[in-house]
């Protein structure tokens, strides 16, 4: 049996679905805007620009301590790193409107993201944080798997400062895009640490185009399964053909 929709609810279907979410970092004021879990603050090193957090050594000989940073606002995304013996500078945030991040300053942190559907597009705005390259592996959650190195900074007064991507200070700001195929998904830092401006969650690609002319599509449901019937052809809610 077969039942077809209005183009009404077809049409709410293509908005929910295209819905996006970004997470923004740029604009982080202060402690007041972190929850801050077993990490401490490291006075010393501390500016009206940076907060770092050092991690304590473990009570438990052989264990680790586990730190970890929430941005209030972005409660869905979370920064955590485990060490077994006491690390200063582990963690740093960037304080300023517009210019704020998030940052790893050294290997095997972890940045877990939450809430995701199957399917959704995850699109990082991210840049190693210092002078050498950074490598982000997936840990668990995403389709792919290859490593991806973040070019290194480079002194803002050279030549290549400002130019083939690289911001005035020598930053490379780089796009790093996944995919969910689980509702979290867990990054690994495994080489010299990064820092993170954005988190954009959307719709992957093929479900964007299939509902870009909603006009012509109908939801259809088969045997207890939702599907989309646009111009003869049938599409699962994640925007694959089903033959």
């Amino acid at each position: 049996m077969k039942k077809i929709f209005s183009f009404a609810a077809v049409l709410f279907a293509a908005v929910a679905i295209n819905a996006q979410t970004v997470y923004d970092f740029t604009s982080i004021a202060g402690e007041d805007d972190l929850t801050v879990t077993v990490g401490t603050k490291n006075t010393s090193e501390s500016s009206d620009s940076k907060l770092v957090y050092d991690i304590p050594a473990p009570t438990t000989e052989g264990e680790s301590s586990t730190m970890s940073i929430v941005v209030k606002k972005n409660p869905n995304v979370l920064f955590e790193l485990s060490n077994k013996a006491a690390k200063t500078k582990a963690m740093a945030v960037g304080l300023g409107e517009g210019k704020s991040y998030v940052e790893f300053s050294g290997k095997n942190g972890i940045l877990t993201i939450n809430r995701l559907n199957v399917g959704d597009a995850v699109t990082l705005s991210v840049c190693a944080k210092g002078s050498t390259d950074a490598i982000l592996t997936v840990v668990e959650g995403a389709a792919e798997t290859a490593e991806v190195t973040l070019p290194a900074k480079v002194d803002k007064a050279s030549e290549q400062a400002g130019k083939d991507g690289y911001d005035a200070n020598g930053y490379f700001e780089k796009e790093v895009k996944y995919t969910a195929i689980a509702p979290s998904i867990k990054l690994k830092e495994t080489a010299n640490g990064y820092r993170i401006h954005t988190i954009t969650v959307g719709t992957a690609s093929g479900v964007e185009d299939l509902n870009a002319s909603a006009v012509k599509a109908q939801k259809v449901m088969e045997n207890g399964q939702i599907y989309i019937l646009k111009n003869g052809v049938k599409y699962n809610l994640l925007g694959a053909e089903v033959k």
